[in-house]
């Protein structure tokens, strides 16, 4: 399945699907209502245990995430952060 039909099948059933990383964890969770907790959780199991990233979307995070850092490193309160934490 490809992110827009995951996306789309989220919002036909009014659920929301949140990612949540830290330095050492990460955090997934699926808000959805009863009703569409059998079509749901077996799509929420596939994005958990066969993750699939598609070459020219990961480029793309790849190359934001690359320009956050340097942007963030550009701080003085990311160093003073660092340094004291």
């Amino acid at each position: 399945m490809t992110h827009e039909e995951i996306a789309e099948q989220l919002d036909y059933c009014g659920a929301l699907l949140d990612v949540r990383n830290m330095q050492n964890c990460a955090f997934v969770s699926l808000t959805l209502t009863n009703k569409s907790f059998d079509t749901l959780w077996p799509l929420f199991c596939e994005v958990l245990s066969c993750p699939a990233f598609p070459e020219h979307e990961f480029q793309l995070m790849q190359h934001t995430l690359k320009q956050s850092i340097r942007l963030r490193e550009e701080r003085v309160s990311y160093w003073a952060r660092r340094r004291f934490y």
